[in-house]
């Protein structure tokens, strides 16, 4: 189940993460050609950088 555990300090828009697409998120499914702003896994490495970026 999905369920919001607290929200961001701000918002992290899908331009800054393709940024660093190449490097601390390479493999990411939401970069991924093709895919939808939609619910999709993040692994803990990735959720931690995302989280680094606040």
């Amino acid at each position: 189940d999905v369920q919001l555990k607290r929200r961001l300090a701000r918002t992290i828009t899908l331009e800054e993460l393709r940024k660093h697409a190449a490097q601390k998120l390479a493999g990411l499914a939401l970069l991924r050609p093709g895919n939808r702003l939609s619910i999709t896994p993040v692994a803990p490495a990735h959720w931690k950088f995302i989280l680094s970026l606040e």
